[in-house]
């Protein structure tokens, strides 16, 4: 019975320390800035449209936040008349997508999972490119 408890109580410490490593790591890479090509000055000016992280796991049927999926008609809505006037005046449409490839985050809460459906862009939106950013550390700018 003693070698129980104690091989429960080890592994449920070893579990609690995988964790916390896990965390740290997660920590520290969601810190790093990117490593892409850096973007060249130019001398006239440019401007984009960032459609910033509108994934069914916010606005769509997969959503955890009520909020957001009762408004997300009007808000998509409101989004896509946006994109429209950015295609009319031919500057560039670029959407970002949050996307968790964190086995224990998503253990926790899966809803941001890398292929999942919840990842992937709310299908109500206006795609006008295929400009696709995906973001997957916590800080992005």
């Amino acid at each position: 019975m003693k070698k129980i408890i104690l091989g429960t109580i080890g592994t449920i410490f070893l579990f609690v320390i995988i964790v916390i490593i896990n965390l740290v790591v997660f920590e520290k890479n969601g810190s790093v800035v990117s490593k892409g090509q850096i973007i060249k000055n130019y001398n006239e000016r440019n401007y984009a449209l960032l459609v910033n992280r509108y994934s069914r796991a916010t606005t769509g049927v997969v959503s955890k936040y009520p909020f957001f999926e009762m408004n997300s008609d009007v808000l998509i809505k409101n989004i896509n008349r946006i994109i429209e006037s950015f295609i009319n005046q031919n500057a560039l449409v670029i959407y970002v997508r949050s996307e968790i490839t964190n086995p224990l985050i998503n253990l926790v809460n899966n809803s941001y999972a890398k292929g999942s459906l919840g990842a992937r862009l709310d299908k109500r939106l206006k795609i006008v490119t295929d400009i696709e950013i995906v973001k997957n550390r916590r800080r992005f700018f």
